[in-house]
């Protein structure tokens, strides 16, 4: 079994939550001033950690299935190090609904944030 670590704790990714769902769910709940630049935020740290479904040529490989979607994609980043860093962007954006998304998105892991 090949164990992934995650590019920012360097720890085993054991909950293969798909982030780019977990990411588009986040976006609908922002209010609309905050979901463009969400959107972006987004994509900056799916491209940076190149976090993918599919690899560049299509083939499923070295792939892990998401929780959410059920699709593959790459596990690069953890899903306690991604809340944090939407929750790190969002503070800087909005105090506010900084504390909203932890009681949302925090899954009872707020001495992480």
């Amino acid at each position: 079994m090949e164990v992934y670590l995650c590019q920012l704790c360097k720890e085993p990714i054991w909950n293969f939550v798909c982030i780019e769902c977990l990411g588009e769910d986040i976006r609908h709940w922002l209010p609309g001033p905050l979901s463009s630049p969400f959107q972006r935020f987004t994509e900056l740290i799916l491209s940076t950690f190149h976090y993918t479904h599919n690899d560049v040529d299509g083939h499923l490989r070295h792939t892990t299935r998401g929780f959410i979607c059920g699709s593959r994609g790459r596990g690069s980043v953890c899903l306690y190090c991604y809340l944090n860093e939407v929750y790190q962007w969002l503070k800087e954006e909005d105090g506010t609904m900084a504390e909203k998304f932890l009681n949302m998105f925090s899954f009872g892991q707020r001495s992480v944030f």
